[in-house]
């Protein structure tokens, strides 16, 4: 059963932003090389789920974007990688597209991670629903963000995060977009600050199947059109920074 939907029908980008959107990818790009990094989008999302298999210091891997565990592969998913002057990967995040979907079912039924569910999971009480806003419609869902522990700490989560928003607007045009975290990391400053999502809110609380703990979760997310309106900022930050 598909869930029910309002499909929300987004305006094309102005020039002024497409503008910025590549100005945006020359700062970041510019500042990966200041690194010593560089930058590639990569469409092979099982790669994407060895690497985090094996990565040091994940969290293991995010069902949402492994094509064991649904339809993550295909033209609609992708995932971004940083590597360094020798050639390891040290960062990385991946983003799906889900067309015409309500989040709360999307969240509630657990299609969001698994899409069938296991049969281990079939039948089975999932976390209790807490989110109250009513979303719908395209959505690019971002995760699997995952940085070496030697270069944690500085601005790589945070462009990361922007840089996928920012190829999921001009390769899809504006949508909702969302990501997910636990409660630990989704109230600090830092982590509001870096990801710059326009709403934090709780979303699921109970026993969740992916970690088998019982989490608090959080949604971030913005409407379309918020990332454009914070490009310029976010043009700016990049462009002073040097680490």
């Amino acid at each position: 059963m598909n869930a029910q939907g309002t499909i929300h029908r987004q305006p094309l980008l102005t020039q002024g932003q497409l503008r910025d959107l590549r100005r945006f990818h020359e700062v970041g790009r510019a500042w990966c090389r200041r690194q010593e990094l560089t930058v590639g989008i990569r469409h092979d999302m099982a790669l994407w789920a060895r690497h985090m298999d094996t990565a040091p210091c994940a969290d293991g891997v995010n069902p949402t974007f492994d094509p064991k565990c649904g339809p993550a592969a295909g033209n609609e998913s992708f995932w971004i990688e940083v590597r360094d002057a020798t050639g390891l990967t040290v960062g990385c995040v991946a983003a799906r597209v889900f067309r015409n979907v309500d989040l709360r079912w999307l969240l509630e039924s657990m299609r969001l991670w698994f899409d069938p569910l296991p049969a281990a999971l079939t039948g089975q009480e999932g976390p209790r629903l807490l989110l109250r806003a009513d979303l719908s419609g395209d959505t690019c869902h971002f995760g699997g963000l995952w940085v070496h522990p030697d270069r944690r700490g500085g601005l790589l989560a945070g462009l990361l995060v922007r840089l996928a928003r920012a190829h999921a607007v001009e390769r899809f045009g504006p949508m909702l977009e969302t990501s997910i975290s636990f409660r630990e990391l989704a109230l600090r400053p830092s982590f509001a600050a870096g990801h710059a999502f326009q709403h934090v809110v709780p979303c699921l609380e109970g026993h969740f199947p992916p970690t088998r703990r019982v989490e608090l979760i959080y949604l971030n997310y913005s409407p379309a059109g918020h990332l454009e309106e914070i490009l310029p900022a976010t043009i700016a930050l990049f462009s002073a920074a040097g680490s």
